[in-house]
């Protein structure tokens, strides 16, 4: 559903505040984004001098001209732009979004780097895969403090299909921080089989409407800490459970007895669903403290 190939980039905020530089590093094929700002439209200037303009939810495609050169750095800025003139214009970004698609031969696609302190108006992030394609994410994403954050999407939406390559053998994204992000309702970040920690999840520090943690089978433990999930909508799919909304997903992660536990524990009172199917801890842990709740929890 999304698309970028072999690409390692950093955005970060200009010295003038009205942009935003970045560098990408890339083997094969394009380099494809979509960007929104607060003006409607953006504006890329990339490394070979050409530039490409866009009104919002326009994905921009660069092909990288051969020979391909996986070392060297190839900077670009990112601005909002007046439709009319064309020029620069005061504003920000409010939208990142990164890709890689079924369209053309699969290739590695590698965003080295990110760093999100310097866009503190954004308000959502993806970084999805899919169609046979990998894409390997940075070894972490520091999101802490956007207090804007309201849509946070790192996943692969295929079976197969992996953040990071080869069935996950060199997955390279670790961890995830949203400490301080007040506005965030939705958290879906899938198939990161390195992934270890997830931090900053909290009722003090967000919104959360749904938490999806799925397929992430290093992920051991996580605290939610008075998080309330309400109005569930679930579905079905070849015997498994998925769920929409209202809940939360933990299944096929490295949860043991003690680790789920302490899942139902934080939970404040509820109506959500929690599906916790294919953990090694399910045999044993004791859903009872989230029924109690109100939760009704599936795949123990």
């Amino acid at each position: 559903m999304i698309s970028i190939p072999s690409i390692k980039s950093v955005l970060t905020k200009s010295p003038s505040a009205d942009y935003y530089e970045g560098t990408i590093v890339q083997s094969s094929g394009s380099w494809r984004v979509r960007i929104s700002t607060s003006t409607g439209f953006y504006k890329i200037e990339w490394w070979d001098g050409t530039t490409s303009t866009a009104a919002n939810e326009t994905f921009v495609l660069k092909t990288i001209a051969a020979p391909y050169n996986n070392s060297t750095p190839k900077p670009l800025k990112v601005y909002s732009i007046d439709n009319t003139t064309d020029q620069r214009k005061i504003g920000y970004i409010t939208q990142i979004w990164h890709e890689r698609s079924s369209s053309g031969s699969p290739r590695l696609s590698n965003i080295n780097t990110a760093n999100f302190r310097n866009c503190p108006r954004l308000q959502r992030f993806y970084m999805f895969n899919d169609g046979g394609i990998t894409m390997i994410p940075p070894s972490s994403l520091d999101f802490s403090g956007l207090k804007e954050l309201t849509d946070l999407r790192i996943n692969a939406t295929s079976t197969g299909i992996y953040m990071g390559s080869n069935g996950g053998n060199n997955s390279t994204l670790t961890s995830v921080d949203v400490t301080g992000c007040s506005s965030l309702q939705y958290c879906y970040i899938t198939n990161s089989y390195a992934l270890t920690s997830v931090t900053g999840l909290n009722s003090a520090a967000n919104s959360l409407v749904t938490l999806v943690l799925h397929l992430n089978i290093s992920l051991s433990s996580l605290r939610i800490q008075n998080c309330s999930f309400n109005n569930p909508i679930t579905y079905t799919y070849s015997g498994y459970n998925y769920l929409s909304s209202g809940g939360v997903y933990f299944g096929n992660c490295n949860f043991d007895a003690a680790a789920l536990d302490q899942i139902y524990t934080d939970l404040a009172a509820g109506n959500g669903i929690i599906i916790v199917q294919n953990n090694p801890g399910t045999p044993t842990d004791n859903p009872s403290i989230a029924t109690a709740k109100g939760y009704t929890v599936l795949g123990t």
